[in-house]
This record gives C-alpha cells, structure tokens and sequence, in this order.
C-alpha cells in the first residue's frame, strides 16, 4: 500500500506565501492463501521489508490496519517536513 499526505501552512499576513510538504511510504501486507493458518501470517512489512508489525489475523482488519499504519506514517512524515520547512524560512526567535 502507498500513501501519500501533503500539507500545507498559508500565512495570511503579508506576502509570506505557503510552505508545503509531502510525506510518502509503502508498507505491505503478507498473507497465506486463504484456507491456510498460520502463527506467523499475515503480517504487515514497513521500511523495503525490514521492520515487521504483526498484523490482525481477519482479513479485513489486517488490511485495515495497513491503510492506517500507512496513513499515520505518510502523516508523519510530512508534518516533520512541514515543521522544519517553517522553520527554515522563519526567523530563529520567531520558532517555537
């Protein structure tokens, strides 16, 4: 699954414009053909395959859960981006 957020902060004063950001990710969800049980499937992959993140053993909530990891993460990132994008063209005193 991919996910992609964008956000984007407009100053209303002045002619300060918008800063925007993006914040992308991938994760996978692993199952076993249906009809086949396991302890170990399904499970949810993130970072290319690296980090595991066992996942509900219904169907429906497994993908579920993976559209949220996937937006939370997606999420995540971009308000980082956004927050030091705001900081890069704001004063150092004016930053919180």
């Amino acid at each position: 699954m991919f996910a992609l957020a964008e956000l984007a902060v407009v100053e209303s004063a002045g002619t300060g414009g918008a800063v925007r950001s993006q914040g992308r990710t991938v994760l996978t969800l692993e199952e076993l053909a249906n009809g086949l049980t396991s302890n170990v499937f399904p499970v949810i992959y993130r970072g290319g395959g690296q980090q595991r993140i066992e996942a509900p053993r219904d169907p429906g909530e497994a993908r579920d859960a993976l559209r949220s990891l996937a937006f939370e993460e997606a999420l995540r990132y971009a308000a980082y981006d956004l927050r030091e994008a705001w900081k890069a063209r704001r004063p150092a005193s004016a930053v919180r």
